[in-house]
């Protein structure tokens, strides 16, 4: 149990942890995301959720050598959201413009671009909870990766919130409204 849980689980109601409640957690007690102020303990990814991982960051930082867009970074990086969401994205992307919000132990603040790859372990808080919060954070784009499917869907982020821009399954030219130029080629993926 964690610290803040020891304290608070004799006849009261489970209370909502924050981050601050996180960042006193042991180190034995790492490998977890916060989402609404529950701690959420993830799972270690599996083989294929790592190829897919390695050969898109390899795409995306070999296109941003060439662009100097900005700063993407893998997990584990801890991104605090808000009091209550701590989170690490598989993938995330950090324009030039929002450099500050890139912290010395963690990013703070929604990143512009977030990628996740589902894995049975995280497939609902990824297409679900994770996908409001990011939403409402103002993420600007939103990839859900899916190994299984060989589905990418691009979300990006209006006034209405997100709205799916592109579906593709198993191969087709996946453009970015961020990373300005980029023509991702998804059969590369699988």
């Amino acid at each position: 149990m964690f610290a803040a849980e020891k304290e608070n689980s004799i006849a009261s109601p489970k209370k909502k942890l924050t981050c601050e409640d996180y960042d006193n957690m042991t180190p034995e007690e790492w490998g977890y995301e916060l989402i609404d102020g529950e701690i959420i303990q993830m799972t270690s990814p599996n083989i294929l959720h790592q190829r897919i991982s390695r050969k898109l960051l390899f795409e995306l930082e070999s296109f941003n050598r060439k662009k100097m867009l900005g700063e993407f970074f893998e997990a584990p990086t801890d991104v605090k959201i808000n009091e209550y969401n701590l989170v690490e994205p598989d993938i995330l992307f950090i324009a030039n413009e929002q450099q500050s919000i890139i912290k010395e132990n963690r990013i703070e603040g929604a990143p512009d671009l977030v990628v996740e790859i589902l894995s049975p372990s995280t497939g609902y808080y990824d297409l679900r909870k994770k996908y409001s919060i990011y939403e409402s954070a103002g993420v600007k784009e939103y990839w859900i990766v899916d190994p299984i499917e060989k589905l990418v869907e691009l979300y990006k982020n209006g006034e209405t919130g997100f709205l799916l821009e592109q579906k593709l399954k198993e191969k087709g030219i996946l453009k970015s409204n961020i990373l300005i130029g980029l023509e991702l080629d998804i059969n590369v993926l699988w």
